[in-house]
């Protein structure tokens, strides 16, 4: 069945019990792992999904949270035993600053790979499953979101953005959206748990899920619900753990 895995679910400052965002979907018979933290092997085999099976990884942008542990996956793959090529898709900035941090660790290349630009707003087409629509973000990188699809229905991942109408488009009719919810108080980076609630509420989303989100950061739990509910949204809202599955 399609399913999100959420590898990761915090902040770009990890707490005891929140690694950096990132995540795994998969669907007939695809895996593709989005941006990676630092134990990413490790996170993948304790979901019971294996890292060397990977289809793909695209990486959202170039800040460290989200792919900083990169090289040492592919490191870590090649060391695995993995020989087929791995196609690698991101913003040119994130594929640059990866491309020179494994050259730095593993001159030569771990295994053999794939390196493909992603245009926001322009589809990313892997073999075997349905496009995954993207769009630029409001980051101070060029950011991308994605929204996956299969069997009819939709999750759509805004990656790191402040509130903006190129994800209210991308992610209008979505199913599960799964919404950063970095900051306490408007910025222009992120967004606060309010601003997620009204994002799903403009994008009619089923279910709202809070990721890249701290308790002990931004605000408990509770309130942050709270912010969701007062912005309007009444539908399905949950914070994000690692270990959960979206699935249909």
């Amino acid at each position: 069945m399609p399913a999100m895995v959420i590898l990761g679910a915090g902040t770009a400052v990890p707490d005891a019990d929140r690694g950096h965002t990132h995540l795994l979907w998969h669907a007939d018979g695809q895996r593709v792992l989005v941006d990676a933290a630092g134990d990413a092997f490790q996170r993948l085999l304790r979901a019971g999904h294996d890292p060397v099976a990977l289809t793909a990884v695209i990486l959202t942008h170039d800040h460290a949270d989200h792919i900083a542990g990169v090289p040492g996956l592919l490191v870590q793959l090649g060391l695995a035993g993995r020989t087929a090529s791995l196609p690698i898709y991101g913003p040119a900035a994130a594929l640059t600053t990866v491309q020179r941090v494994l050259d730095a660790l593993a001159p030569g290349q771990p295994l053999p790979l794939a390196w493909h630009v992603a245009i926001p707003g322009a589809a990313i087409v892997l073999p075997g499953m349905a496009p995954i629509a993207t769009a630029r973000t409001r980051h101070s990188r060029v950011c991308l979101a994605l929204r996956f699809s299969a069997a009819g229905r939709s999750l759509t991942y805004t990656a790191d953005t402040a509130p903006c109408p190129a994800i209210d488009a991308l992610a209008a009719g979505t199913d599960y959206l799964l919404h950063e919810a970095g900051s306490a108080v408007p910025s222009a980076s992120h967004s606060t748990p309010g601003e997620a609630g009204a994002a799903a509420l403009r994008a009619g989303a089923r279910h709202l899920v809070l990721v890249h989100f701290s308790p002990r950061q931004i605000m408990p739990a509770a309130a942050a619900i709270a912010a969701i509910r007062a912005a309007g949204y009444a539908g399905a809202a949950s914070i994000a753990e690692e270990g959960d599955v979206y699935a249909w």
